[in-house]
């Protein structure tokens, strides 16, 4: 029997496979900055780092691992995108993101910012909102 696909991380309400699985895979690139950022979120859910790292901007990309300094008790619980907007080459997505270390909730508000380089939407930077 086969295993039935559960929803997307990203809180699309879409099945993972017709969301973000396509892109975390490489079968495809995010169209837009939001599904980026929605692919991305879902990355750091399943601890995809390769994926993180190949959607970052070459000029911002920290230096791998990425993931390891993520504590084993941390856990993604919720995206919640607040705007998104883009041009034909640039982007913004402000959201909130909420997960759990050691059972204690935590929010990261951010505006991200994103830029398509040969077609392709990368993660460039983002500030932290009070």
């Amino acid at each position: 029997m086969k295993k039935k696909d559960s929803l997307c991380q990203c809180g699309s309400k879409l099945l993972s496979a017709k969301c973000c699985l396509p892109f975390i895979r490489e079968e495809a690139n995010p169209p837009t900055p939001e599904a980026l950022m929605r692919s991305r979120y879902t990355a750091y859910a399943l601890q995809e780092e390769a994926y993180l790292l190949n959607t970052w901007a070459e000029n911002n990309r920290p230096t791998p691992p990425l993931l390891e300094q993520q504590e084993e008790t941390l856990k993604w619980i919720n995206l919640k995108i607040i705007r998104s907007s883009a041009t034909t080459d640039a982007g913004i997505v402000e959201f909130v993101a909420t997960y759990k270390v050691n059972g204690k909730a935590y929010k990261l508000h951010e505006v991200s910012n994103f830029q398509k380089v040969n077609g392709q939407w990368y993660y460039t930077d983002g500030t932290v909102a009070e």
